[in-house]
């Protein structure tokens, strides 16, 4: 339909007008056609990606494991770490150092045992240890960010931490004003031992699976809290939260050997764990353990906080006065009669002979019992370790260290169990591998080199 305007009335419209009414071109129906087309392509392309982002696809063949750690007895009190005042030269010099003066002030606390409000085991390690567990492709580099473990105010952060080695790189970050060294000493892979600067940080490559947690620790700062790592072959691994809630997600199905451990007590043991490992078979849905309730004796240390101290055991004497107060460093070495009466006469004989040692990482050893001419207990060693020193036994049969030949140790603790094998339930020293948990066994039987469990 066309309609004229009188230009006289309409003015500058009229052309406007008259230009929109002019025939269309043969062209246009055929582009419009085509606009159409192209909105209706994307109107159905979004509504598919919208409603595949609203339900996405469930991996095939793919499960989780979920549980929580629990505290069966009250809260344990943090315990404060016990820096030295005072250290000695080899030549027997004592002096002070001033990190240790500074960092005494802060109140730095004991990270071995971190219990929630809700009960909840914080830092236990939950991980598949089958051989048999398929290994997903290793994403790019840019895809994951490296772990830092950082050091400030005197303390390493994160406590506990594990993750897929090969996907992500280590990074070990100083950032204090005090000069640091990290060491790490590995079972599987390539061990450490770097020295930071103030502000300073490194980069490192852990592409190997570990079989056990380790730890990282520093010499210079001996007393500090390490850091306990555990890089795994497989993306397969995590550790409990503050609440003690474990996640182990997209597991391949199958049935498969889940590992626990902590630091206090190595492998978490249970009634339906006898040796804190244990088979799962994991469908294509979630497995839930429920709450799994720990005694607190699992996590039990001796009353000093983190070096033993002869004054702090009273009952282990016959008088039931403890000697005087002598420096940390030196407490196991007190001179004569004190030293003697930390033995309880006439037990030695009665846990003499040959002993199997089995070490967390599998290695096995020869060892001799026997009674020295001074009244302790030593151990000997027919293949290489040099690290058990002599012993005294105290009324609750623990096997106290009272010296030893290594420099770097401090302290070793075997509690007899209710099986008769002496069990490694306290170390401190600065070896570098972890030793607790490891056993001592009583056999007629020696091998006379050590051997590796496959």
């Amino acid at each position: 339909m066309l309609v004229r305007f009188s230009p006289t009335r309409i003015g500058p419209y009229a052309e406007i007008i008259q230009m929109n009414t002019k025939p269309r071109t043969p062209e246009r129906p055929l582009m419009h056609r085509l606009l159409i087309l192209v909105v209706l392509f994307c109107m159905v392309t979004v509504g598919r990606a919208e409603q595949s982002a609203a339900t996405p696809a469930a991996k095939p063949n793919v499960g989780s494991l979920t549980g929580r750690f629990e505290y069966d007895g009250e809260i344990p009190m943090a315990r404060r770490l016990a820096i030295p005042e005072f250290r000695t030269s080899k030549t027997g010099e004592r002096y002070q150092l001033a990190e240790d003066m500074h960092y005494s002030k802060l109140g730095l606390q004991d990270e071995s045992l971190s219990v929630g409000t809700r009960h909840g085991i914080k830092n236990i390690f939950v991980w598949i240890r089958d051989k048999q567990m398929p290994v997903p492709p290793v994403p790019s580099s840019l895809e994951s960010p490296p772990i830092i473990l950082s050091f400030k105010a005197g303390k390493l952060s994160p406590h506990a931490v594990t993750w897929w080695a090969p996907s992500r790189p280590l990074r070990l970050c100083n950032d204090s004003e005090t000069v640091l060294n990290l060491r790490w000493d590995a079972h599987r892979g390539s061990p450490f031992n770097l020295t930071l600067p103030p502000q300073h940080s490194v980069v490192q490559n852990v592409t190997v699976g570990e079989s056990l947690p380790s730890m990282v620790k520093s010499d210079i700062l001996h007393w500090m809290s390490p850091t306990i790592i555990l890089p795994c072959e497989h993306p397969y691994c995590t550790v409990t939260d503050e609440e003690g809630r474990f996640t182990l997600s997209d597991v391949p199905v199958g049935n498969w050997e889940i590992a626990v451990w902590h630091e206090r007590c190595g492998w978490v043991k249970t009634a339906a764990w006898p040796k804190g490992r244990f088979k799962q078979s994991i469908p294509g849905s979630n497995v839930d353990l429920g709450t799994i309730k720990l005694s607190p004796q699992m996590f039990q240390l001796p009353d000093h906080p983190n070096q033993p101290h002869l004054a702090d055991h009273p009952h282990l004497f016959s008088n039931g006065k403890p000697p005087e107060k002598v420096p940390v460093k030196t407490s196991w070495k007190i001179d004569g009669d004190r030293r003697r009466k930390a033995n309880i006469r006439g037990e030695v004989q009665e846990f003499a002979g040959d002993y199997r040692l089995v070490l967390p990482a599998g290695f096995e050893y020869a060892l001799q019992l026997r009674e020295t001419n001074e009244g302790f207990m030593e151990f000997q060693c027919r293949t290489k370790i040099t690290l058990l020193g002599q012993f005294a036994m105290n009324q609750e049969h623990q096997l106290l260290l009272i010296s030893t030949q290594e420099e770097g140790v401090d302290d070793f603790i075997w509690t007899l169990n209710n099986k008769g094998d002496f069990v490694l339930t306290h170390e401190d020293h600065r070896v570098g591998a972890t030793y607790q948990g490891a056993i001592l066994t009583k056999s007629p039987r020696l091998p006379t080199d050590p051997l590796k469990y496959p």
